[in-house]
């Protein structure tokens, strides 16, 4: 058998959730809400396609546009950045890889804060830099503030990982810190990872940072508030001077002309995405306090899950499957012990959740 690069076979892999909801014969019933996607999909999108397909020659049969050209112009506006400071991915994922490998290799010294999201462990890894975790929970009372967990590190990292809002508990990093943090390691690049920013505001995003700052990539995804994680879209907004590096091994072939089109008409319609956010942050209040009134313990979230503290994980997940409602154990990550999450959904979907929950909880 031929051998892996070594850092390869020495990688722990990612953990995937189970995929058996796509095996269920009428997924219809189910309730997905452990990978916090939406839980709606969006007409205005299915129609885009639709007239795309009809109406367009080479919908189908030619290569995507590469440059992604409509769809940045479109998030040149949303954002009130310059079109060449944005770079679409097939996903966020997709991004965060590519600036992996534009930035890391061997000997490598990468700082993430944790509990977060693992895949990016597996990106750094997979170079041959080394990752270091800064613990940072502020369910453990960690009033002390992120910055102050900076100050023990003896080495100047050559990337800075922060999900903000944070996955999996939620809490957010203000814009005043984040800057802060820039200024003081003016010699490493930040990734800033904001899947679930729309669930709090774009006003609370970093993005604003990326005028004065070139050690800062923003990552953002259309997978969450959007709801196209299936068209698998993407995106990062930096200074182009980091561009310029990084598109030299992005892939533009890999991102469809269907995930375009859609991403593209919901940036343009972007009050249907502030009316799904809306709905999912009333549901959230609503699905805590009904929580807590029945001795749940949970806790909320700057996104759109919550953390719900059961006795047995894994037996809790199985009960729920048998209803056909999927969600995620985060209980094997440090902090998170006997917790499961949850992703939020609309009223009627967290309504169904609760009275699923509630039952399996007084067994």
């Amino acid at each position: 058998m031929i051998e892996p690069v070594k850092f390869i076979e020495d990688l722990k892999a990612y953990n995937v959730t189970s995929q058996e909801v796509w095996r269920v014969q009428d997924n219809s019933k189910s309730l997905k809400l452990d990978w916090n996607e939406s839980v709606e999909s969006h007409r205005i999108v299915k129609k885009a396609l639709i007239d795309f397909i009809e109406n367009n020659e080479g919908a189908i049969k030619w290569y995507p546009d590469v440059e992604a050209a409509d769809l940045r112009e479109s998030l040149s506006d949303y954002l009130n950045v310059s079109r060449l400071d944005i770079s679409v991915f097939g996903g966020s994922d997709v991004a965060l890889e590519t600036v992996a490998r534009t930035y890391c290799g061997p000997g490598d010294k990468v700082v993430s804060v944790v509990p977060s999201y693992d895949n990016f462990r597996v990106y750094i890894e997979s170079t041959g830099a080394e990752i270091y975790n800064i613990y940072f929970n502020p369910m453990d009372k960690d009033i002390d503030g992120l910055s102050t967990k900076f100050q023990s590190l003896d080495f100047t990292p050559k990337l800075i990982y922060i999900n903000n809002p944070n996955n999996p508990i939620g809490y957010h990093i203000s814009i005043d810190e984040i800057e802060s943090l820039l200024i003081k390691f003016k010699d490493s690049l930040f990734i800033i990872d904001e899947a679930y920013i729309e669930f709090l505001g774009k006003s609370h995003s970093t993005v604003s940072l990326v005028e004065n700052y070139e050690n800062i990539v923003v990552a953002r995804s259309f997978s969450k508030a959007f709801g196209l994680a299936g068209l698998r879209l993407g995106y990062i907004v930096s200074n182009r001077a980091n561009l310029l590096h990084i598109n030299k091994i992005r892939n533009g072939k890999n991102i469809s002309m269907f995930a375009q089109i859609a991403g593209k008409v919901l940036i343009d319609n972007s009050q249907y995405v502030t009316a799904y956010v809306e709905k999912v942050n009333e549901s959230k209040k609503w699905f805590l306090h009904n929580l807590k009134k029945h001795g749940i313990t949970a806790h909320g979230s700057k996104a759109n899950f919550v953390l719900v503290e059961v006795t047995n994980p894994e037996q809790v997940l199985m009960q729920l499957k048998r209803e056909n409602i999927y969600v995620r154990n985060r209980s094997h990550m440090e902090g998170l012990e006997n917790m499961i999450r949850i992703t939020i959904g609309n009223k009627e979907v967290m309504k169904r959740t609760f009275d699923v929950l509630k039952q399996v909880t007084k067994r």
